[in-house]
């Protein structure tokens, strides 16, 4: 488990700027919820043959930049499909807050097939309980920029796997969604640049996968992805299903304040300011931000944004507890 790994939930819930998050993160290409619902649905025995209601749980729901895509897709299947459940959970109330401030999502609360929930990947049944009985009943789990939270050590694992599996539906699908800045333009590129700055400033192994796309570096030990091995232990233990994976292109495009949003919003740099002010080194953001300004300044355009490469990763398992 990494260093800074151990109390960083607890400190990102407190130090975490709910706009930040909000208008830094880059949202997730319409795309996605196609290519999830394809892939749950071209399976033979799957949990839906394409007509009926779904129980769909988001985990790490945050502001809802996913969770509108969840949304989006309901409509997609039509009006007539009125008896879809969607779960957003977060254990962070600052975010579950910002996610309700939204048009969108308060009218999905309203119509009652939204419902926004206090939990974690560990206690996901138990929190829901009081809305509906989980136990087998999820369609669909989705954890969009937020499975490293419920896997990085062997306890949360093995915890995340067992409450996972009590809430799917034979059948069933999960997947996890990843925004990584991938720089595909070249080592001289903003986005390399900026990758290189994010490493220096938050050197963690979650970030290096984001931002190298390699799944093998989200523990820090060459060849093992707590990702994969995830979605491999589910799928031996369920004996049965289909691991699927596919990317998605989405270039994000920021001003100066929305690239300093995005780069406040990372966990590993909201720990790493904590520590520096804690051992009294103050000026740490200052210096960051400083290198922000500098690097953007050498690369906006004539409209003062620049573009940052970003390619959205899907990887999930489908029919679960199927032989295919």
């Amino acid at each position: 488990m990494s260093a800074i790994y151990g109390n960083l939930a607890e400190h990102y819930q407190s130090s975490v700027d709910a706009k930040d998050y909000e208008t830094g993160r880059p949202t997730y290409p319409h795309e996605v919820m196609t290519r999830i619902m394809h892939e749950h649905l071209q399976n033979p025995g799957n949990a839906h043959s394409g007509a009926g209601s779904y129980t769909i749980v988001e985990h790490g729901a945050g502001t809802g930049l996913m969770t509108e895509k969840v949304i989006d897709a309901k409509g997609d299947r039509g009006p007539e499909l009125p008896n879809d459940v969607i779960f957003a959970i977060d254990p962070s109330e600052k975010l579950r807050n910002a996610m309700l401030s939204k048009q969108s999502i308060q009218e999905a609360t309203d119509k009652g097939y939204l419902n926004i929930v206090d939990g974690t990947f560990q206690n996901a049944p138990e929190a829901i309980k009081g809305e509906q009985e989980l136990s087998g009943q999820t369609d669909i789990m989705i954890a969009a920029q937020s499975l490293h939270w419920g896997t990085r050590n062997d306890t949360d694992f093995e915890d995340t796997v067992e409450e996972t599996l009590k809430s799917m539906k034979r059948g069933g699908s999960i997947f996890a969604v990843y925004n990584a800045p991938v720089a595909t333009e070249g080592q001289n590129s903003f986005t390399a640049k900026m990758n290189k700055l994010l490493l220096d400033y938050c050197a963690d192994d979650y970030y290096k996968a984001l931002s190298s796309g390699d799944w093998d570096a989200f523990t820090g030990e060459p060849g093992k992805s707590q990702i994969k091995k995830f979605f491999d232990t589910v799928r031996r233990k369920a004996q049965g299903g289909k691991i699927v994976e596919g990317t998605i292109d989405n270039e994000t495009t920021y001003d100066l304040k929305t690239l300093k949003s995005y780069v406040m919003s990372n966990a590993f740099v909201q720990e790493k300011i904590r520590q520096s002010d804690h051992n009294g080194n103050y000026g740490f953001k200052k210096r960051l931000e400083n290198r922000i300004d500098t690097l953007f300044n050498k690369h906006a355009d004539e409209n003062g944004q620049v573009v940052y490469g970003n390619t959205t990763y899907v990887i999930g398992v489908t029919g679960l507890g199927l032989d295919i």
